[in-house]
């Protein structure tokens, strides 16, 4: 578990340090996190999961799947508030052809601003 939270936690930090380095970022922007990211290693795939008995919690690569996870930690860990675009939102920027071309994370192009709302495709 002490794994899950090291990798999510510098995950996250970097995610925020990027989405202030863009362009076009203001206080009042929202944030569209859209896909999941993978952080997986063979670590927490397969030397943890061989030497310790199966149970929730120590299993897995991070404690941040879905977009509310992340508003969490970014508001409880780092003292950063971003307003969090809706599902609908999420669902309609996801459908766009725009969306669709944009490289995913960990590319410089993964992060876009549109109609100030700042679009971060995450991996698949």
């Amino acid at each position: 578990m002490e794994l899950k939270y090291e990798k999510s936690t510098a995950f996250v930090n970097r995610l925020i340090s990027r989405v202030e380095q863009t362009e076009g970022v203001t206080s009042e922007s929202k944030l569209a996190l859209i896909g999941r990211v993978q952080l997986g290693s063979s670590l927490s795939t397969e030397t943890v999961p061989e030497s310790i008995p199966k149970m929730t919690g120590p299993l897995g690569d991070s404690i941040i799947p879905l977009p509310y996870h992340y508003n969490a930690m970014m508001r409880d860990y780092f003292g950063i508030t971003y307003q969090f675009i809706s599902e609908q939102q999420r669902e309609e920027i996801a459908a766009s052809d725009w969306f669709v071309e944009m490289e995913p994370w960990p590319s410089p192009n993964a992060i876009r601003v549109i109609n100030d709302i700042v679009v971060v495709k995450l991996q698949k």
